[in-house]
């Protein structure tokens, strides 16, 4: 409880937080860490806050400042490839399709946003939790979510600002090891659900 009020309080500020948000979601690297017997609250916060800053610090984010998108917005979208992909060579692929699908105005649909307003993490969502009202569900709403849904490691951060090249439009699950398949169209992306759900992954 003390750790997040001095998150929560303004005690310790992000250098990576944009003027007028406050919360600190997604900004505290994530890492394993050791933590001293003589460290409090406070210390282990700005450890955290300061090996995020330092992990964005190298990365060149100006294809994503090109696209219109800050630093900060890039995070965010770098917390949702991280919930999104477990396999990093798929992370710009998922990049690559948030940034296609903020183009054209097309609502992201991305369940793992859903749980964060939720504050769960089912991988089955009722109708009832995909329609929660909530700025957080980008199922409901356009655009990006107001602030990061998670801390997103360096490889999600890398492809948020440095996406693959692609027309892609969708992605679903292509085997049971966490896979994706990737496709430009709706069309190609009920084939590749159909061939998914065929394969009676538990």
């Amino acid at each position: 409880e003390r750790f997040l009020r001095v998150l929560e309080k303004g005690k310790l500020r992000s250098s990576l937080l944009p003027d007028g948000v406050t919360s600190h979601e997604g900004l505290l690297f994530p890492s394993t860490s050791q933590i001293g017997e003589d460290e409090d609250e406070v210390a282990v916060a700005r450890r955290l806050v300061e090996e995020m800053e330092e992990q964005v610090a190298p990365i060149d984010f100006a294809t994503a400042e090109a696209m219109g998108y800050s630093r900060y917005e890039a995070i965010v979208i770098a917390s949702m490839i991280e919930a999104e992909a477990k396999i990093d060579s798929e992370r710009p692929k998922v990049a690559r399709v948030i940034y296609n699908r903020l183009e054209i105005g097309e609502k992201l649909g991305i369940d793992a946003t859903v749980n964060y307003a939720i504050r769960d993490h089912k991988l089955d969502l009722t109708l009832s939790e995909l329609a929660v009202d909530s700025p957080y569900n980008t199922r409901r709403y356009p655009g990006l979510p107001p602030t990061p849904i998670g801390a997103p490691g360096a490889e999600a951060l890398s492809a948020a600002a440095e996406p693959a090249d692609g027309d892609w439009l969708f992605y679903v699950l292509a085997d049971c090891d966490g896979r994706h398949a990737f496709s430009a169209t709706y069309d190609e992306f009920l084939v590749d659900k159909a061939a998914y759900e065929a394969l009676g992954c538990s």
